[in-house]
């Protein structure tokens, strides 16, 4: 398939194909990759990979420099993204419900993903989700597209409604 749109982060890009799928890469620290972890595997043993740069502290991968598929994300349509410094959102058209659903991942200190567990709500528990997860919140409204700041994400709707968290 052909590339459709793209967003960047800081330090990491999320690529979304014609046909639906979408891929990312680079940084992971926060799990704005949302391949499900945050370390991206352990350190090869004689060399780097060079599909991968390994944290100095930890010996672990934590950023990739090829596009990766996020895995749960696998078998759906993504119709839009959009990038944060280190958060990412995702609008899928999920079978199941009659509107795209929003998707967010990475970081949540400033409850950025619109999940209701911001640092200030969860203390460090709530700090970054590196597993796609719905934002409740908009699944009855149709959500055209979204949008992020560094530490703010939007969403608008077909109505003209303009939701900010």
């Amino acid at each position: 398939g052909r590339m459709s749109d793209a967003a960047c982060g800081q330090h990491f890009t999320v690529i979304l194909m014609s046909h639906g799928a979408v891929l990312v890469g680079g940084d992971n620290g926060c799990g704005q990759l949302g391949l499900g972890t945050m370390a991206l595997g352990p350190p090869p043993k004689n060399s780097v990979e060079p599909s991968q740069v390994h944290d100095v502290n930890t010996g672990r991968a934590q950023a990739s420099n090829v596009p990766l598929p996020i895995p749960a994300m696998a078998n759906k349509i993504v119709s839009s993204c959009a990038c944060g410094a280190y958060h990412t959102l995702l609008t899928v058209l999920e079978p199941w419900n009659a509107t795209p659903v929003v998707y967010a991942f990475g970081s949540n200190i400033h409850g950025q993903l619109g999940l209701g567990a911001g640092e200030l709500g969860w203390g460090m528990r709530g700090r970054h989700q590196s597993e796609p997860t719905i934002v409740t919140t908009l699944l009855k409204e149709h959500v055209l597209r979204v949008s992020c700041g560094d530490a703010s994400s939007f969403a608008v709707t077909e109505e003209g409604g303009l939701w900010g968290w």
